[in-house]
């Protein structure tokens, strides 16, 4: 096995070896080993590659057999993931897609400018006020949640257990997917289980009986050539869009921001040019991916370039890697504002494209304007940055900042040099 190879296979396997030397494993796989094999497991790294096999029908996602185990420890949670979009299979993943993608466009999810805005601008007063902000906790987490509470018309009351819910998904599911060896959710998880599904049924019901404007009912009234999403599709739509990005938006959040902390100068132009804002934020999530990689099971024998892929083998794809491959993006290591990152991977590629990529770019562009504006001497807060060492997300578990306004900058020209 190769060095590379061998760092490749480190970096699936064991945790220590994930971090802040991810993009150096990134850079080296799409020029030096764009196809690896460990039996019946293939590492791709290349684009066009990546691409190929991310939009061949032949590919699809699976829930892991690992996580049978905890599936008949909860049968609920069991269930509720089961019965997600994501994992379905091919056939009914298409037709759930067809009937709720039109409300995730760009055009329809530009009308949550205003309410994204204004929640950023409720995060952001606090740290603002203080000068210093842990965005992670205090930005990243709760923006994604928030903004689909709002994207589904829940009542600002319901907020703080709608995240507390969503945080408790995300963790189940993470951890029944990661290949961990799983015992069982916690009984207090099964009891915040129930009561969201409880909230969440009845939302379903009662929205579905006295339809209004909202997503839920409009949901609820889509129908075509597809037919109607049930009342348990529905109800799992909406769990699933608790989850939604909280995770991506948020490592994906954080990495723009350490990108243009690591630039001042193109930091310095999103200061002057606030309409770079949404530019900075893509190019941002295509330097450092915040979702690294996909998995998919082969159905069907794939020929791909010298390699026979074989059925029941499985393919990572190392959307990471293929953001930093040169022969689709020159210079790939440099954060550049005129490269408008047009096809980068961040939000994946072909029939499992992220659901929720119009809104994720509409709060990294709602977040970074604000800063812009109101905190232009922004600087990291510390010298040592703290990495995850997740599998499914690449990004700092931390990241401490100093909020300054123009005066304040000048005052404290201090810039520390992290390397990514």
């Amino acid at each position: 096995m190769t060095e590379l190879a061998d760092a490749a296979w480190k970096y699936l396997t064991d945790p220590h070896s994930r971090g802040a030397g991810n993009s150096e494993l990134y850079r080296r796989l799409p020029v030096e080993a764009p196809v690896l094999r460990f039996g019946p497991v293939w590492i791709v790294s290349r684009f066009d590659l990546v691409t190929a096999l991310a939009s061949d029908p032949r590919c699809v996602i699976k829930l892991p057999e690992q996580s049978e185990a905890m599936w008949a420890a909860s049968p609920a949670f069991g269930e509720v993931f089961k019965r997600s979009m994501s994992v379905r299979p091919p056939a009914d993943h298409r037709r759930l897609r067809r009937l709720v993608s039109a409300e995730f466009g760009a055009r329809t999810v530009q009308q949550l400018r205003p309410r994204i805005d204004g929640i950023v601008d409720r995060l952001l007063a606090g740290p603002l006020e203080r000068g210093v902000c842990e965005f992670v906790s205090e930005i990243g987490v709760p923006l994604p949640v928030m903004a689909t509470a709002a994207m589904l018309d829940l009542p600002e009351q319901d907020w703080p257990r709608i995240l507390d819910w969503a945080q408790m998904l995300t963790a189940q599911l993470a951890g029944a997917t990661g290949g961990m060896e799983q015992s069982g959710p916690a009984p207090a998880a099964e009891e915040q289980l129930q009561e969201a599904l409880r909230y969440v049924e009845d939302l379903v019901a009662r929205r579905s009986a006295d339809p209004g404007d909202d997503l839920i009912s409009r949901l609820a009234r889509q129908s075509g050539d597809e037919g109607r999403l049930t009342h348990d599709e529905l109800v799992s739509m909406v769990i699933l869009l608790f989850m939604t990005g909280l995770e991506t938006m948020t490592s994906g959040l954080v990495n723009a921001i350490l990108c243009l902390l690591q630039d001042p100068e193109s930091w310095q132009r999103v200061v002057e040019e606030p309409e770079l804002a949404g530019t900075a934020f893509a190019e941002g999530i295509r330097v450092l991916s915040p979702v690294p990689l996909g998995s998919r099971l082969v159905e069907e024998d794939i020929q791909l370039g010298e390699h026979r892929i074989r059925a029941g083998h499985t393919v990572i794809l190392m959307y990471g890697a293929a953001n930093l491959d040169p022969a689709q993006f020159p210079d790939p290591e440099r954060f550049d504002l005129e490269r408008r990152s047009i096809g980068q991977l961040a939000f994946g590629h072909g029939p499992y494209f992220c659901l929720g990529a119009a809104v994720s770019l509409l709060e990294g562009e709602s977040v970074l304007r604000k800063l812009a504006a109101l905190a232009p001497g922004m600087s990291l807060a510390g010298d040592s940055l703290r990495w995850r060492a997740d599998l499914a997300f690449n990004s700092l578990a931390e990241l401490p900042v100093r909020l300054a306004g123009r005066a304040d900058a000048v005052q404290n020209p201090d810039h520390h040099e992290v390397r990514l």
